[in-house]
């Protein structure tokens, strides 16, 4: 009943800490508009009678598969947008549950699960990975199956793993590594040789998936990001661009590695209270009492996530924010390595304090959700105001906001495409990785990756002005005359309000 209690305790708590994500009206995430395009692109693909089907194909055999179809079910019945948010506060309320589950294997009191609530809002949800979202709390289950099959090996157990590893890698390619890498150290740690390397096996069913894809999929050489954040404490705003782009070219092998745990976890800037949140959320078990297993199965998957930390590469194969993104599981694969005190129950002050520091940074985060709402306020009318099934142009030079720890609004105009069924460029489907692929020939010159973060290198003639109906622009002033000289077509100025800009082409150009 105790056990029963404490599950409850921890779903009832990670339900109520997804407020943040109801707040705006478009979810603070930087990537999640390019996957809410890419979900509305499919069902124009497959519902026929699409504009642009000529210049598209379906790319089934995706690593980001189960996350978009599940917005891709939702969205029939709620939108398009709240069914992003579903699958987000799913998937962010799901990563403490997660935790509980792995948690009632290990002995760990499940209770702790509840400090991992403030790292449902770290970077990996502002910059709105969705499908890296959706697998973190499926990556945690598996952990869970992986010790339960250590401890107590059979032949569902065997195909139950095997089965959850292939899952992961339509999840998210990464996580499938990450957690494959998790449970073979977890199941080669549990016997003899010969039988930890039987218990391994299931865990190679994957390898086939993987390569078949690898040699399918070639990464487009011109999908390179040229920023990635350091979050270093010694980084200060002027540099917070230049001086990062500098340090990534390097392969990221600097002080912020350890510097951005704290930021990179909590999902904030580096500062004085992300380190205190930050370092309470791992000293209060065990100022508490809390004893460090001696269970070299339960050290191996944060062992495997420090190394991770330490050593992986920030960028490759035309993905960046690599290491970075996988701080969120520094604290669920800490906690599963605690015991409870030795011979006496915990003190009164441990859930009092826990309940304090979760509370409080969920209404700090609650706060920047609201700010960024009063910033991206009036984007809304610019989507009233275009027609659907247009091709548009994002040109975004104002891409910030106070309070997250990435820029939200770099693709903010892609959820024209996503809501009004038009298409936005630049366009993820550039991407080889995605779900719905530009054909060959057919990819515009504004490319992601490169013309989002350089939008002053617009020119009409070259990046082909007389394709788009409507120029989306953010910025605080007009800079029509600036943008459209030399246009072949004339462009006029539709609407503005606040930092939001709509231009549209004349219909007889």
């Amino acid at each position: 009943m105790i056990v029963k209690r404490d599950g409850l305790i921890v779903l009832v708590a990670s339900l109520l800490a997804t407020v943040p994500v109801w707040i705006p009206t478009f979810p603070p995430m930087t990537d999640l508009p390019q996957h809410a395009s890419q979900v509305t692109l499919l069902r124009a693909m497959l519902g026929g009678g699409f504009a642009y089907e000529s210049a598209f194909h379906i790319n089934w055999f995706t690593p980001y598969l189960l996350g978009y179809l599940l917005v891709y079910g939702l969205s029939p019945l709620v939108g398009i947008v709240t069914a992003c948010k579903i699958i987000i506060a799913a998937a962010v309320a799901s990563l403490p549950i997660a935790t509980g589950l792995v948690m009632t294997e290990t002995g760990t009191d499940r209770r702790l699960a509840l400090l991992t609530i403030p790292a449902m809002y770290g970077l990996a949800y502002h910059w709105g990975f969705l499908n890296f979202l959706v697998a973190a709390p499926l990556g945690l289950v598996f952990v869970w199956l992986a010790l339960r099959q250590a401890r107590l090996p059979t032949t569902r157990g065997a195909i139950r793993l095997a089965a959850a590893i292939n899952v992961l890698f339509f999840c998210h390619a990464l996580t499938c590594v990450f957690f494959g890498l998790i449970g073979a150290s977890i199941l080669l740690l549990s016997g003899t040789p010969r039988e930890s390397i039987r218990r391994v096996l299931p865990l190679a069913s994957v390898l086939p998936v993987m390569i078949v894809w690898g040699t399918r999929t070639v990464a487009n050489p011109l999908a390179r990001m040229p920023v990635i954040w350091d979050l270093n404490w010694f980084t200060t705003e002027d540099a917070y661009y230049g001086a990062i782009a500098r340090w990534t070219t390097a392969g990221g092998w600097g002080w912020g590695r350890a510097a951005g745990i704290f930021p990179r976890l909590l999902g904030t800037r580096p500062g004085t209270l992300p380190t205190l949140v930050g370092l309470a959320l791992f000293a209060l078990p065990i100022c508490a009492g809390a004893r460090l297993t001696r269970r070299p199965t339960l050290w191996a998957p944060f062992i495997v996530c420090l190394a991770t930390l330490l050593f992986m590469p920030g960028g490759m194969f035309a993905n960046d924010l690599l290491f970075q993104r996988f701080t969120v599981f520094a604290l669920p694969l800490f906690l599963i390595t605690l015991a409870k005190p030795a011979g006496r129950p915990w003190p009164r002050w441990l859930w009092p304090a826990c309940a304090l520091v979760v509370t409080g940074w969920i209404g700090f985060v609650s706060v920047n959700a609201i700010r960024y709402e009063a910033d991206a306020d009036g984007f809304d009318q610019i989507l009233e105001r275009m027609e659907p099934g247009e091709r548009a142009l994002s040109v975004i030079f104002e891409r910030d906001s106070e309070g997250t720890i990435a820029p939200p609004f770099l693709h903010f105009p892609a959820w024209y495409s996503a809501v009004k069924g038009g298409l936005v460029d630049p366009s993820a489907a550039a991407l080889h990785i995605e779900l719905v692929l530009f054909r060959s020939g057919f990819e515009p010159p504004a490319r992601l990756l490169a013309f989002e973060w350089n939008p002053k290198v617009f020119e009409w003639g070259k990046y082909d002005g007389a394709r788009y109906r409507y120029f989306v622009v953010r910025a605080p002033l007009d800079l029509g005359v600036r943008l459209f000289q030399g246009a072949t077509c004339s462009v006029r100025l539709a609407h503005h309000v606040n930092y939001w800009w709509l231009y549209e082409k004349a219909p007889d150009c």
